[in-house]
């Protein structure tokens, strides 16, 4: 394993280089994601793998493992600084204006953390926030370890969501 100083003097930043391209073509081809540094990450780390939306089939950047696992998850990686514009570098993403599925409650999540949390809380955002999808909309708590007091439950629309998740994408571009 590579020290940062190491991995920034011997590894490619990556440039969108493969923007619009397919995960097929590149993974049969190449060029390895190994020879770059992640794409999220802020000191300077080897990537381990090819970052890929599954649903239009497009490379979004070169991620290290532990970035990788996160994305999967789609829990914490959203709180770490570039992760929407990472996921937008996605061509099918970025023209819908939207986040992949299983990132979606965690940007809602995100948001009501930031709003409604502690400031600066730093537990990570699914521990302080919940959110219900009901035949309605969505009820959600926030409930920071540092909150005296309970913060009283929000209910929001399918349409109110989709103006947060579309403020949190055009937040991250500023």
């Amino acid at each position: 394993m590579l020290c940062p100083v190491c991995a920034a003097a011997s590894l490619r930043s990556y440039r969108q280089e493969l923007a619009g391209v397919a995960y097929a073509r590149v993974r049969e081809r190449g060029p390895q994601a190994e020879d770059f540094l992640c794409a999220v990450c802020d000191l300077p780390r080897p990537a381990a793998v090819w970052d890929h939306c599954h649903e239009h089939g497009l490379i979004r950047g070169p991620l290290c493992g532990s970035c990788n696992t996160m994305e999967g998850q789609g829990k914490d990686f959203l709180a770490r600084k570039g992760s929407v514009q990472h996921l937008l570098r996605c061509d099918g993403c970025r023209l819908r204006r939207t986040l992949p599925a299983h990132h979606r409650l965690a940007a809602l999540r995100r948001h009501l953390h930031h709003e409604h949390g502690v400031q600066d809380c730093d537990w990570p955002m699914q521990g302080c926030v919940t959110v219900t999808e009901t035949d309605s909309g969505y009820d959600c708590r926030v409930r920071c370890p540092g909150q005296r007091q309970r913060h009283p439950g929000i209910q929001f629309t399918a349409q109110e969501v989709e103006h947060i998740l579309s403020r949190v994408m055009n937040e991250e571009k500023d």
